[in-house]
């Protein structure tokens, strides 16, 4: 193992003080927990000599052990995998006072603990209780080449200085704790306006239903709110000619289309990601890569179109149709989305029925 030099003999009293009082200001100035302990080895190293440093914070929650550890250049180390009543932490953490090995050799209380410490070439720890007025934090634990290296004199004042890196931690978790709460607040905020602008698209598309409209105008009113609410460049409605051997493209919603795809061009059931749709009853979900060995592929390529989503209109068991939606991007459509887009597809299906029994029925 790499030598590592313990630093220079302590600095005389007042000086020492004066760096910690610095020391802190950095410290605490620091609201991230990462960036704080990435600051700790060079930062203590100005008050307290020490040839290892270890952080240890306890989550009473999860009853996770976090624990860092710094050595040769102030360069984090590979943190040992304990569990946490292995640890020295846990020890300080629970009695709330100072714990001092003078000779690790002779340790027998944390076997897994001296047995990390001897590999690292530590003789004597001194750890100490990272605690607050408001609650309990962790560990703060320096060690030592030398035997006996922390006297009663030392031990104050490091004791002095794990006051002042729990305040900075503490003050960190407060400050990540707020953001990550407003961060979920955020969230669900934007969960409410989503589930409102669904709620919204689906009211629209069921005043469709009940306005006096030609079938092929009430799919193509629907399909303009479906796309428009689902934020894609196209909607479009297939259904089976007379002898459900193709699909038709009965109503389309398009309005950047470069006029490649038309209404009522045929679509074959076979080898086409709608007929599939049509004859399986399953949604697909696809990137322009999927739909390359499709018989429309060149017609999907002319017009841009780099994701697609394809849903059964399901009515009493039956399958009336299918509802497509495209976008230009790769924005693929999420799990979300295809859950939400299977209700508004039994809108359209319900439409659809409807408007089919309106037409077959004596006048």
């Amino acid at each position: 193992m790499t030598a590592m030099v313990q630093t220079a003999p302590a600095k005389p009293l007042l000086e020492r003080y004066e760096s910690l009082l610095r020391v802190s200001q950095t410290l605490i100035s620091k609201h991230c927990s990462q960036e704080l302990f990435s600051l700790f080895a060079r930062e203590l190293r100005e008050v307290v000599n020490f040839y290892f440093l270890g952080v240890g914070i306890y989550n009473e929650k999860t009853r996770e052990m976090c624990i860092k550890t710094f050595g040769e250049s102030d360069a984090p180390m590979p943190a040992p995998k304990l569990a946490p009543e292995e640890t020295l932490t846990w020890w300080v953490y629970q009695h709330q006072q100072p714990l001092v090995i003078p000779s690790v050799e002779a340790e027998t209380r944390f076997p897994a603990a001296a047995d990390v410490l001897k590999s690292r070439g530590i003789h004597s720890v001194c750890s100490l209780p990272l605690t607050t007025v408001h609650r309990r934090l962790g560990s703060l634990t320096v060690g030592s080449r030398e035997v006996n290296a922390y006297s009663t004199e030392e031990v104050s004042f490091l004791s002095l200085v794990a006051n002042q890196v729990a305040l900075a931690v503490d003050d960190a978790l407060n400050f990540e704790a707020y953001e990550g709460a407003q961060a979920e607040l955020t969230r669900k905020q934007a969960e409410l306006r989503h589930e409102r602008d669904q709620s919204q698209l689906l009211l629209e598309v069921t005043n469709s239903m009940v306005s006096n409209l030609e079938l092929r105008d009430l799919l193509r009113a629907m399909s303009a709110s479906i796309r428009q609410g689902m934020h894609c460049d196209a909607a479009a409605v297939f259904l089976p000619d007379s002898e459900r051997s193709q699909l038709r493209l009965h109503a389309m919603d398009f309005p950047e289309s470069k006029g490649i795809a038309k209404e009522d061009s045929l679509y074959p059931i076979e080898d086409s990601a709608p007929g599939r749709v049509f004859n399986t009853g399953r949604p697909f979900v696809g990137t322009k890569a999927d739909l390359m060995n499709e018989r429309n592929a060149p017609e999907t390529r002319a017009e841009g179109i780099e994701s697609v989503c394809v849903l059964p209109l399901i009515s009493r068991n039956r399958t009336l149709g299918v509802l497509a939606l495209a976008r230009r991007d790769e924005n693929s459509f999420t799990p979300e989305d295809v859950d939400f887009l299977r209700r508004a597809a039994r809108q359209v299906a319900i439409a659809i029925e409807n408007a089919l029994a309106y037409r077959e029925s004596p006048n």
